[in-house]
């Protein structure tokens, strides 16, 4: 095999791992990545642009439910949030409870603050309830 051959195999390699690289921090969807029944879990956004060393906040809320709520950031070094687990309590879909995290840009890249509900059970029918939202993060 000449040396030509080679940089084409390994310029095709490098190409596929960019690109893989490139959809995992863009992937850019504002959709659950796991079922949520809207009227349980949301959040106040799906995106958050903040200069590096500044800070950002977004609201999670919980409806007729009640549990642990798991706050991570996919990048802890782009990205940093104020809680990694929250406690919320809501007895009827016309109460809900509130938490408010707090993100820090710490490096000039792109995250995803995933929000998820561990151990979280419907106040009415005491079913599991499952799922995770995405938060967006860019840090300018």
């Amino acid at each position: 095999m000449n040396n030509s051959k080679i940089w084409v195999i390994i310029f095709g390699i490098v190409m596929v791992v960019v690109a893989i690289i490139a959809f995992v921090l863009t992937r850019g969807s504002n959709e659950p990545i796991a079922p949520v029944e809207e009227s349980n879990l949301n959040v106040s956004t799906k995106e958050l642009t903040i200069n590096r060393g500044e800070t950002a906040e977004f609201y999670i809320t919980l409806k007729n439910a009640v549990g642990r709520i798991d706050v991570t950031s996919s990048n802890e070094s782009i990205a940093s949030v104020s809680e990694d687990k929250v406690w919320l309590e809501s007895i009827s879909n016309d109460i809900e409870d509130q938490k408010v995290i707090t993100v820090t840009g710490l490096e000039t890249g792109y995250t995803s603050i995933i929000v998820s509900m561990k151990d979280v059970a419907s106040f009415d029918s005491e079913q599991e309830l499952t799922g995770s939202m995405v938060i967006n993060v860019t840090v300018k």
